[in-house]
């Protein structure tokens, strides 16, 4: 819920937006999904704060993600890059004192990097605009099972979180395009150009 409001608190300061002519009603109108109606690339990155030997493969959560996302049709890129979006699976947890299970939290985050307008800034040699990372919190759980099943059982949910990725792209898509039909026809002419790379 914290992440939606910062969101949408990021959202209104943004001063200006790609598409100048419809520039203040996307943003306004278009909410959370003018930030993920046009994802389709990403880089992958594990942040493991497992201990305990609950996560023997941290690794394979990366696999798990990048297989079910390029089954949508999404690109994925090697590297997280300061143009790429980037969706961070996070997992912390171990074994408590005196006790056979292992407890893991594991979440992932959609990071977009965007470029806004810094209010007031424009007498700075830099100019008046900064890279701002947006996050979207995907999903999140809380597991506790025994230390040989946990591996598997986190990375049945990091495919899940990527099922959950995809249908809220694509609701965004569906929203956006049909609201700003110019948007989508910029996007499809993007996805048709033969530079694009």
């Amino acid at each position: 819920m914290n992440g939606k409001i910062i969101i949408a608190i990021l959202l209104l300061a943004i001063g200006r937006a790609s598409f100048a002519q419809e520039s203040s009603s996307f943003w306004i109108d278009g909410g959370v999904d003018a930030l993920l109606a046009t994802r389709d690339s990403f880089a992958i990155t594990v942040y493991d704060e497992v201990k305990d030997g609950c996560l023997p493969n941290p690794g394979r959560l990366k696999e798990k993600m990048e297989i079910s996302l390029r089954k949508y049709g999404f690109d994925i890129q090697k590297e997280p890059k300061l143009n790429v979006n980037t969706i961070a699976i996070r997992a912390l947890g171990g074994r408590p004192k005196n006790n056979e299970l292992c407890v893991v939290h594991i979440s992932t985050t959609l990071i977009i990097n965007s470029v806004v307008n810094v209010p007031f800034a424009d007498k700075l040699p830099t100019g008046n605009n900064t890279l701002v990372p947006l996050l979207y919190p995907i999903r999140n759980a809380l597991i506790t099972i025994n230390r040989t099943s946990m591996q598997s059982h986190l990375s049945k949910k990091v495919v899940e979180f990527s099922h959950n990725l995809y249908l809220d792209v694509s609701r965004a898509k569906d929203d956006i395009f049909l609201k700003f039909p110019s948007i989508r026809d910029e996007y499809l002419k993007s996805k048709n150009s033969p530079n694009d790379g």
